[in-house]
């Protein structure tokens, strides 16, 4: 579980036992046209013998069985399943909306965490690994390659950012998501494992508009972060509250006033969800009081991979 409003470098890299119970595997499919790893639904030349069927019009000469044509006097074809890879990219949030936690950790901190399990889980299924990790002003694009070295970079621009985030106080900048997933449109290749982790604050239709477009060609998972006090503000908590350099007033024993907080909250929820859903983006929960392995186990354990094999024989 994330702990502390800072994140560990040496904490990100020892995560790399625990991604070992993920595996990104887990009801996917393939589009990418690399060879690779991954055992996919496009037919092919590959090295898995898949079924013989009689000739098509379109069929490779190459591909037909000449012993069964012989045998049966009608042409038939061998078909396979190709072997494709699909390079994992994380997206990681840390704007200054995200050094922010009320429990066990800031949400910045849990998102690079999360960003390392998937990471290492990806090198350890020979995934190329790439990154775009990005703050309120900046971003670091991280080119996918299948080694330790990417994985490290994305920890350590992971972790780069978020000590700037509460080192070096930035302008809050909320619209700089949509900017990002614009940046992933004109970059990202297809066949591409996009994993977004963020709370997706300032995220509007124009960055809903970008992801409608990326998810035409790669999938992608969205996880989203938040803490429990951005649902709802605790009863007599006080009136003046403070991020180190500015000041505000307000009363949290003020009916009206919570119930204005938590609807705020809920819309932006809503919106995200619907939009999501509607272009098929999984959404993946996540709080600050959560084990985010436990969470992630949910969605990518070895075990669920297993028994979805299973059912689809």
């Amino acid at each position: 579980m994330a702990k502390g409003a800072i994140s560990n470098l040496n904490t990100l890299i020892k995560l790399r036992h625990q991604a070992g119970e993920l595996s990104l595997l887990a009801n996917k499919k393939a589009r990418s046209q690399l060879t690779g790893n991954i055992s996919t639904q496009f037919r092919g030349r590959g090295i898995d013998f898949e079924e013989l069927r009689q000739y098509q019009a379109g069929d490779e000469i190459r591909s037909i069985d000449w012993r069964v044509t012989a045998r049966t006097g009608k042409a038939h074809t061998k078909l396979y399943s190709e072997e494709r890879e699909r390079p994992v990219i994380i997206v990681n949030d840390q704007r200054q909306a995200m050094a922010f936690g009320s429990r066990h950790c800031f949400k910045s901190v849990q998102a690079a965490e999360i960003a390392a399990l998937l990471s290492w889980s990806a090198l350890a299924q020979n995934d190329r690994i790439g990154g775009l990790i990005f703050n309120d002003s900046d971003h670091t694009e991280i080119k996918p390659k299948r080694h330790k070295s990417s994985v490290l970079s994305v920890l350590r621009a992971s972790h780069d950012y978020n000590h700037q985030a509460v080192e070096f106080k930035q302008a809050d900048q909320p619209e700089k998501i949509n900017i990002v997933i614009k940046e992933l449109r004109q970059t990202i290749k297809p066949g591409s494992n996009v994993f977004i982790i963020s709370d997706f604050i300032g995220l509007n239709e124009s960055g809903i508009k970008h992801l409608h477009s990326i998810k035409k060609h790669v999938d992608i998972t969205a996880i989203k972060i938040n803490d429990p006090l951005e649902t709802a503000l605790p009863y007599h908590a006080g009136k003046q509250y403070s991020n180190g350099e500015k000041e505000v007033s307000f009363d949290t024993s003020n009916r009206y006033f919570n119930e204005q907080f938590k609807q705020q909250f809920l819309d932006h929820n809503a919106f995200i969800s619907h939009n999501l859903q509607r272009l098929g983006i999984i959404q993946i929960n996540i709080q600050t009081h959560d084990c985010e392995l436990d969470i992630l186990r949910q969605y990518f354990s070895r075990q669920a991979n297993h028994k979805i094999t299973l059912k689809s024989r």
